[in-house]
């Protein structure tokens, strides 16, 4: 012989909520995800069976033993409806909408503790009692990432001054993240590197970024590390500049073939071409410098 304990419990605002026991969900469980912060949509199907049938009462589990909410009408205003909620748990961040199709129970400002399995349970006047299942997986973006130099120095917004021709290392690190995000580099539009490791420390993950040689074409080229760990959110990121410097392409003294005679004053121009930043340029004689010339500087020109 079995038996069934049968616990009916009355809540401090009348509202009579009935438990007969764990209860099997009809249909697969729904997966719903949402980000910390943000809100959850749980569906629930309230729609009759029967065409001349009704709701009489919904009733929200959490992990299938603490009831959180109910709609009930069984009142005076069966049209409308009464709603209870379990203040200690939902606050007022939670409400149960019938209109929608199918009906949906809104969640806000979901944190980590919201995560887990949810029972709607239906009664109807005349058609059995429906129960559905949801789990909801709450997500946690991961922090900001930080971008550190090949000498361990963090970077803001600029990266170098590098020489052409040398090498660049930056390291991109993200903590925190739940599940575990993905670490990527970007140029422009493009994935460049999408290798990341475990970190030596927990829940901190890092990808380096490696250009075996600098070129001129990477002057101001901006190098964007992003960090996902869902579809749902944006991802969060951090990004650099490239500044360099260049050594002049070509230096040369400009003067015309004509023979020079004495007693007469002459100008010289020495053209220094591809510097930056602009080439300090000097004028000697007889290893003794002179301090009789003067300076002018093109920028953009030639870079």
């Amino acid at each position: 012989m079995t038996t069934l304990a049968r616990l009916v419990l009355m809540t401090a605002a009348g509202t009579l909520l009935a438990y007969g026991g764990l209860a099997q969900a009809q249909g697969p469980v729904v997966q719903v995800q949402a980000v910390a912060g943000g809100s959850a949509l749980l569906p629930c199907d309230i729609t009759p069976p029967l065409a001349n049938d009704s709701v009489l009462l919904v009733i929200w589990y959490k992990n299938e033993m603490t009831p959180i909410y109910s709609y009930d009408t069984r009142g005076a205003q069966p049209e409308r409806g009464s709603h209870w909620k379990e203040k200690g748990i939902l606050a007022e961040r939670g409400y149960f909408r019938t209109m929608s199709e199918p009906a949906t129970f809104n969640l806000e400002s979901i944190d980590e503790r919201d995560e887990g399995d949810y029972r709607c349970r239906v009664d109807f006047k005349k058609s059995p009692t429906r129960n559905t299942k949801v789990r909801l997986t709450v997500v946690v973006p991961p922090q900001k990432p930080n971008i550190v130099d090949e000498r361990g120095k963090e970077v803001q917004n600029v990266a170098g001054p590098y020489e052409e021709g040398a090498e660049l290392k930056l390291t991109c690190i993200v903590s925190g993240g739940k599940p575990t995000p993905t670490l990527r580099w970007w140029r422009d539009d493009h994935l460049v590197d999408s290798i990341d490791v475990q970190s030596s420390f927990p829940n901190v993950k890092q990808n380096q970024l490696y250009v075996r040689r600098l070129e001129r074409a990477d002057l101001h080229a901006t190098y964007t590390c992003k960090a996902s760990n869902n579809n749902i959110s944006q991802p969060v990121f951090a990004k650099v500049s490239l500044e360099m410097h260049f050594k002049p392409i070509s230096a040369s003294i400009l003067s015309s073939s004509q023979s020079l005679s004495a007693e007469r004053k002459y100008e010289l121009v020495c053209e220094s071409v591809g510097s930056r930043p602009p080439t300090k340029i000097s004028w000697w004689k007889d290893n003794k410098k002179l301090e009789n010339y003067t300076e002018k500087v093109c920028v953009g020109v030639h870079e």
